[in-house]
């Protein structure tokens, strides 16, 4: 079902592993229907945010989500060998080591304390990868990202969705959404050590001739440790641990072999 790739080391390290799972499928082609008008919508949201922000605080613009940093890490990040055919593909398609930077961040602003966090981010951007890319305008890049936060699924379903809640009353719209009120109330859980959660892509992303969704999970089981009540607890810990000896991380991929149970257009199921 699953298959670890390695991936990080010098401050971190992470690495790929793949399970076979059950014979694949074959997947609806979802991804053709991409709506423009949404995805412009979504872009004219985020402005707003970062203009806004921009005219009450001044300096420069700044990111609309995932604004306050934690840290940042260079690392490693090794495709394993021996590898399973069917994860064999693109960015794991042979036994590779690249350079990669990940980012851990919270999903709220710099002044929020670390114990009113709502949502972990860990971002990893792995540098030297060669192959034309999908999007436009960026077919040239030689970087391939991974974004991930520390809860199992997102707390709307579709590109759509998203911009209906943002766009509208946001109150209203969660009390006619009970299953995007309570994901949301879960994602403010406590967290100790951004080094010891797990983290989840939370959307299926386009995998050679399937789709798969990604988790990253410490390479060793640890206690977490309690929330502190000083305002910057995890970068606190973040640079504590990684001055202590590196980290290290494993890259799992979770290949769509049930269309029923996995669908392409429900983020909030796992």
């Amino acid at each position: 079902m699953t298959k670890n790739l390695l991936i990080f080391t010098a401050a971190l390290s992470i690495s790929l592993l793949a399970h076979a799972g059950l014979p694949l499928v074959k997947t609806d082609p979802m991804t053709d229907g991409f709506d423009v008008k949404i995805a412009e919508g979504i872009g004219k949201l985020f402005e707003n945010v970062m203009v806004g922000r921009q005219a009450q605080e001044g300096g420069p613009f700044k990111r609309p989500v995932f604004l306050k940093p934690h840290g940042c890490a260079k690392a490693t990040f090794t495709i394993e060998k021996n590898l399973p055919e069917e994860f064999r593909k693109g960015l794991f398609k042979a036994p590779q080591v690249h350079t990669a930077w990940v980012r851990f961040s919270s999903d709220t602003i710099p002044a929020q304390p670390d114990t009113a966090n709502s949502t972990i981010g860990f971002a990893v951007k792995v540098l030297d990868v060669p192959g034309e890319k999908v999007l436009a305008g960026e077919k040239d890049f030689t970087t391939h990202d991974f974004l991930t936060q520390n809860h199992n699924v997102f707390f709307v379903d579709t590109a759509q969705d998203f911009l209906n809640a943002f766009t509208g009353n946001f109150k209203k719209y969660m009390e006619e959404h009970p299953v995007t009120k309570k994901i949301i109330a879960d994602m403010r859980k406590p967290v100790g050590n951004v080094l010891r959660s797990n983290y989840w892509s939370t959307t299926p992303y386009k995998f050679d001739k399937t789709f798969a969704k990604y988790k990253i999970v410490p390479c060793q089981t640890q206690d977490d440790e309690k929330p502190d009540t000083v305002a910057n607890y995890l970068r606190d810990r973040l640079v504590r641990d990684l001055q202590a000896k590196e980290a290290c991380f494993q890259l799992q991929v979770q290949l769509r072999n049930d269309a029923d149970s996995m669908p392409l257009d429900k983020a909030t199921v796992e």
